[in-house]
């Protein structure tokens, strides 16, 4: 849908239409001109008409057409790229803002629960016959927690609509209210091999390719610079015929071309070695850039892995099941009222380290793919259906 949708992403894909046409323009010979002439030839007294014709066609053999083809197909394949990249870019970011968005649903669920479950607890504490101060006490420290659920759902309740306006900024969903949209969480967190993606990167990501390419263009430019003194010579036919007594006709051919008598472009040759100069140094800054990126994205990756394997999305189930022990429990006054809230507390906490842990998986897994130039890669179905 995004790519469908996307309004930039057709504006690069009619960019890179609009450069190979100008590449197509720039490799064509140009047109030949034509001369035509009638005037009338005075000897004495006596006048006689003549007519002449004239073809002139440039020859080019100074290889300067050649040249500003080749450089338009660099602008041509500059605007590929870009609209690679921007497809590629899509990819990631609508993957990245549709797990921000579940996550949020998933969070304003377990809010919701949360809300509920204290709920039940304080009409229970209320409903009992004897209300001793502990109870009391315990009563308003969870109608205290219920206001700042309360506040909480309302700030997910924002919180979604923020998510969902960033996703539909790509998908461009056109709904009255807010979807329920299909994800697949990490059970374990996909495989990264440091050296091959740090090949990758400095190979094949798009800022590397990009840089290469203005390289090559400088490097372009400094050849059409050399040979831009030498103009390409020019073909001319030509026939003139005139009425006179006896009728004379003339025809035959020349070449002529300009005489690089007062520049050699020196000035032009040098500006494009600076630029050459200018772009390999940024090439060589891109791939040290990509790199440096990469190792910092790929330590926090293996943390991010690391705390997959101790807050698997499977535990999610066992904290709900965990909850629903105590709640009983500790309506039948085996579970002390501190005892309960710390474990409400904890589990909380711990659902939210599970989130936390997938969002960061699906980040970091996704930037660093997009750093080497790849397309987006989702986690294989866990085949278990989704809350909420």
């Amino acid at each position: 849908m995004a790519k469908d949708h996307y309004a930039l992403l057709a504006a690069e894909r009619e960019k890179a239409r609009e450069s190979r046409h100008a590449a197509d323009q720039a490799g064509e010979l140009k047109n030949p001109s034509l001369g035509l002439e009638y005037g009338q030839k005075r000897i004495g007294g006596t006048g006689s008409p003549f007519f002449g014709l004239s073809a002139t066609q440039e020859l080019p053999i100074t290889g300067k057409r050649s040249l500003r083809y080749e450089i338009a197909k660099i602008e041509e394949n500059l605007a590929l790229l870009s609209f690679d990249e921007m497809n590629v870019f899509i990819e990631h970011e609508v993957t990245r803002l549709s797990y921000d968005y579940a996550v949020s649903l998933f969070r304003a669920q377990h809010i919701q629960d949360r809300l509920r479950r204290l709920a039940l607890i304080n009409s229970y504490i209320r409903g009992r016959l004897l209300i001793a101060p502990q109870k009391i006490v315990e009563s308003k420290i969870i109608g205290t927690r219920i206001l700042a659920l309360e506040r909480d759902v309302q700030r997910l309740g924002t919180n979604q609509r923020l998510a969902f306006e960033k996703l539909n900024l790509y998908a461009g969903i056109k709904e009255d209210f807010l979807p329920f949209i299909q994800v697949d969480w990490f059970e374990d967190a996909p495989e990264i091999n440091l050296p091959d993606i740090l090949r990758k990167a400095r190979t094949s990501g798009f800022a590397v390719r990009r840089q290469k390419e203005y390289l090559g263009k400088a490097e372009k430019r400094i050849t059409l610079a050399r040979r831009e003194p030498y103009p390409d010579p020019s073909l001319t036919l030509y026939y003139n015929d005139q009425d006179s007594s006896p009728s004379e006709r003339t025809f035959g051919a020349g070449v002529s071309f300009p005489i690089p008598l007062f520049s050699m472009n020196k000035n032009e040759i040098a500006r494009f070695e600076a630029s050459a100069r200018g772009e390999e140094a940024l090439l060589e800054y891109a791939r040290r850039a990509v790199e440096s990126e990469l190792l910092r994205l790929h330590a926090e990756y293996e943390f991010a892995a690391a705390q997959l394997k101790r807050f698997p999305v499977r535990m999610m189930d066992d904290l709900e099941s965990d909850m629903r022990y105590a709640d009983t429990e500790f309506r039948k006054g085996r579970v002390d009222f501190q005892t309960y809230i710390e474990m409400e507390r904890q589990t909380h906490e711990t659902f939210e380290y599970v989130l936390d842990t997938q969002l960061s998986l699906v980040n970091l897994h996704s930037g660093i793919l997009f750093l080497t130039g790849e397309k987006a890669q989702l986690p294989a179905s866990t085949g278990k259906e989704q809350r909420p």
